[in-house]
């Protein structure tokens, strides 16, 4: 029963994303309208529309009042997100850790699909991101929960994402929002997943370049959005970093 619990939860948080995902980059206020609107005719949406997933398979992938067609994007939000959000608490249960891994793909998930869309990101998602690790941080230093042993390799993580990425950003390699996402990475997972994370972030993401200039959809000098690769290979970490880690040190 929790399990059902926590997808229905992650459904509904993932619907609030695709709120987020949609408004802020257009500068659209997150709380007013209170209600959702279609995109097209900008008809505020009943609660049947609503549902997360079954209302969009209800509708067909259209709006009700003018039929116009409704992106995938919205049901595959919701569906990440809550098979996310299962994932780690399969893996951690619900401690304070898990907590921090799920703001941290919350934040991950919401920059991602931002960076696909408009090629940017959103710093503020970041900033409450951060401001909301740091609190558990706090807390769980507070409650004996987390050492300081703990947040110290928190903290090496960080460095460890910033001088990478920072190398990788002088020359123009990546972009900054890529430096900004994977410093909040960093700190949230910590050292060695670190390590894993932007090992995995990159070899997925050079092995999807490699593919699309292949077939020829992006140009050499065209901007892929990276964020995305931050985002799996920061989940795969949180998962797997230790199996990752004997397998590629054999």
């Amino acid at each position: 029963m929790t399990g059902i619990f926590i997808i229905v939860i992650g459904l509904v948080i993932g619907s609030f994303l695709n709120v987020v995902i949609y408004r802020l980059p257009n500068k659209l206020s997150i709380v007013y309208p209170e209600r959702s609107f279609c995109p097209s005719c900008k008809h505020k949406l009943g609660i049947l529309d609503l549902v997360p997933v079954f209302s969009w398979l209800f509708l067909r992938g259209r709006c009700r009042y003018c039929g116009e067609k409704i992106s995938f994007k919205y049901p595959l939000v919701e569906v990440i997100t809550a098979v996310t959000i299962y994932l780690i608490y399969i893996k951690y249960g619900l401690t304070v850790q898990a907590l921090s891994y799920m703001i941290l793909m919350l934040v991950l998930i919401s920059e991602a699909f931002i960076d696909i869309d408009y090629m940017e990101i959103n710093v503020n998602i970041l900033i409450v991101g951060a401001l909301l690790i740091g609190l558990l941080d706090i807390a769980g230093i507070l409650f004996n929960v987390i050492t300081i042993k703990d947040f110290l390799n928190q903290v090496y993580g960080m460095l460890l994402a910033f001088t990478i990425l920072l190398i990788l950003v002088l020359p123009g390699w990546t972009g900054g929002g890529d430096l900004k996402v994977a410093i909040l990475v960093g700190f949230t997972i910590g050292f060695q997943p670190t390590i894993m994370f932007l090992y995995t972030s990159y070899f997925i993401g050079g092995i999807v370049s490699i593919i699309m200039l292949a077939f020829r959809t992006k140009l050499l000098k065209s901007a892929i959005p990276f964020v995305p690769y931050l985002a799996l290979g920061a989940l795969v970490s949180i998962l797997a970093w230790k199996d990752l880690i004997h397998y590629v040190l054999g």
